[in-house]
């Protein structure tokens, strides 16, 4: 059996997958701040749901979101320890990723700065 090799019209570079691709670039970059305006949004509207049912869901709600903003931090982590691109490419990847950890990291902050407000006072009180 022979094999044939057939040409490839694209020729793929590590930037060029899943992991250099423009969705995954706003995945990484925004992770931390869509994980703070979920947090701060849900949190508004579960309070009179919490407060009726004496069911605590900020605290849970805060940590997981917390994760998602950390997990965000953690892919670009990842991708800035991989040297995809050459010369300014490389600069400007390495500069998203930078950016992306520092935000996932900031706003992950954030999120557990408001929960704790949580754990201080009681969002039922009138």
């Amino acid at each position: 059996m022979v094999a044939l090799r057939v040409p490839t019209l694209v020729k793929r570079t590590p930037s060029s997958d899943a992991h250099g691709s423009i969705g995954f670039f706003l995945v990484r970059l925004l992770s931390g701040p869509l994980s703070w305006a979920i947090a701060t949004q849900v949190n508004y509207v579960l309070v009179p749901w919490q407060c009726a049912h004496q069911v605590p869901v900020v605290l849970p709600l805060a940590l997981t979101l917390t994760l998602l903003s950390l997990v965000g931090g953690a892919l670009s982590w990842r991708a800035r320890r991989l040297h995809g691109a050459s010369g300014r490419k490389q600069n400007t990847e390495r500069f998203i990723a930078d950016l992306g950890m520092g935000t996932a990291l900031l706003f992950a902050l954030v999120i557990l700065m408001q929960a704790s407000a949580a754990l201080i006072v009681d969002g039922c009180l009138r």
